[in-house]
Parts: C-alpha cells; structure tokens; sequence
C-alpha cells in the first residue's frame, strides 16, 4: 500500500536490535526507548520524514515518553498514517 501510494520504504539500519522502551517502562529504564529513537531521528532526517510503525503500542510508548522530550519526530500508527498521508493517494475499490 505504501508503494503503491508513491512512497519509498526506509527501513533505519539497525533497528531490530532496538525497542521501544514498554516492556521496561514499569522499571523507569527508558535508555531503550531513547536508543530507537536516536535511530529514528536519524533516519527520518530529523524529523523531516514521518514515521510509520505498524505496532501500535510501541508507537504509544514512543509517543509517551517524546510527549516530555523536545523532538521534531512524527510518529504514526497505522490508521493515522493510512489517514493523514495515503488515503487521498490511492483509488480504493469495495471488494
């Protein structure tokens, strides 16, 4: 869908040895979560290229803990994303 849309799938390097921080949340480490998202910084150019993840409670996680920090990131889950940036792209037929 997202190629289809015109968009180019930017996979950051690294980013299956990173985590969003949730199953350590309830300890107060978040050095996960600000790990992934120094790696999501960087390959979204700063915050420049929305961020697209397809699990959602990362993405409340990773939102969470940048609703404290001063971060140009634009984190989405997926019906945000399809909504916000692929709906008026595509031509959608009822099956």
């Amino acid at each position: 869908m997202l190629r289809r849309a015109g968009y180019e799938v930017i996979y950051p390097e690294n980013i299956h040895d990173q985590c969003c921080g949730m199953p350590f949340n309830s300890k107060e480490m978040f050095d996960q979560a600000e790990q992934t998202l120094e790696v999501l910084n960087e390959a979204s150019q700063q915050g420049e290229i929305p961020i697209y993840c397809d699990t959602s409670p990362c993405i409340m996680c990773l939102k969470k803990y940048l609703s404290d920090q001063n971060s140009p990131l634009k984190l989405f889950e997926p019906v945000e994303f399809i909504h916000s940036f692929i709906l008026d792209k595509l031509t959608l037929k009822k099956q």
